[in-house]
């Protein structure tokens, strides 16, 4: 039996939008994106790219153009985290679709040259704003993995959620063995955030998987934007070495043997909140890292998003 597209996303969009953890979080700032939205904008997306058999980035911006939710489908080319987080971004930036702002970066065109502006922008399609139901900007979408027609289409899906109830969440793509999959990735964020919630905190928390990629991610409403790049590195960290941010740091300090690391690979993370991620077998599938509070609180939540697995 054929599933209809808008029939598969009502039954498709379970996620978060249902769980208790939602009534107890802070409503986001007047004029902002939820999470919640943003969840629901990133579910229906991802089952527009189900339905298409496309492996897709996801990433969905808030109105000030910062990272708010983002997926990885499984086997999702890694080259495009960057290309999706930018084409949302584009689209913030400027108001106005990346195909739309691309049309007038072409040669001979008034934009033309533009794109190495605000440390990179995407001028093809894949970039759509997200609206409410009044108009009002509340963020964007930007969607990169496959044809540029694909991720359009795709995007769009997403847009059109803002219009669409929550039901139940999307079937889930499976993952190669020995790396973390999108539904484990997404329990590990669930359990972090109903932590933070519990203990009264905002926290940005990432999951990167086996080859230290961002795989899921989601920024509590109210969360600081600073912590978005520090989440994603503490992940990142415990994942490069195998252990956790505290551990490592230990190691760190003046007159330990790894002082000064903190400064090789782009920039690590060298204290509390960064956990690997492992199964049952022990064997590492990938890690988390979260931000937002004390590190004591900071280590809280992103151990809890270990007892997930």
């Amino acid at each position: 039996m054929k599933i209809g597209y808008r029939s598969f996303v009502c039954a498709a969009l379970v996620t978060f939008a249902g769980s208790a953890a939602f009534a107890a979080e802070a409503p986001p700032a007047s004029g902002d994106m939820s999470l919640q939205d943003a969840q629901l904008v990133v579910e229906a997306a991802r089952a527009k790219a189900l339905e298409q058999h496309n492996l897709m980035n996801i990433a969905v911006v808030d109105a000030g153009g910062n990272l708010k939710a983002f997926v990885r489908m499984d086997g999702a080319f890694l080259g495009s985290i960057d290309i999706a987080i930018k084409k949302a971004k584009t689209a913030r930036y400027f108001n106005m679709s990346s195909k739309e702002f691309g049309d007038l970066a072409q040669t001979g065109k008034p934009l033309y040259g533009i794109e190495v502006t605000n440390d990179g922008l995407v001028i093809f399609g894949g970039g759509e704003l997200l609206k409410d139901k009044a108009g009002t900007i509340i963020g964007a979408i930007g969607v990169s993995g496959d044809s540029v027609e694909n991720d359009m289409a795709v995007a769009k899906a997403g847009v059109a959620a803002t219009t669409l109830p929550a039901a139940a969440k999307a079937a889930l793509a499976k993952a190669a063995a020995g790396d973390v999959s999108l539904q484990q990735a997404l329990k590990v964020v669930d359990a972090a955030r109903a932590k933070a919630i519990v203990d009264g905190t905002l926290m940005n928390i990432a999951v990167v998987d086996a080859g230290g990629n961002l795989k899921a991610f989601v920024r509590m409403n109210g969360a600081f934007l600073g912590s978005i790049d520090i989440a994603e590195r503490k992940a990142r960290t415990a994942r490069y070495f195998n252990m956790s941010t505290k551990a490592l740091g230990e190691l760190a300090q003046p007159g330990k043997p790894l002082f000064g690391i903190e400064s090789t690979n782009g920039g690590l993370v060298i204290f509390g909140g960064g956990e690997l991620l492992k199964d049952k077998a022990g064997n590492i599938l990938g890690a988390v890292g979260v931000s937002g509070d004390s590190v004591e609180n900071d280590m809280a939540v992103a151990k809890a998003g270990v007892t997930a697995l």
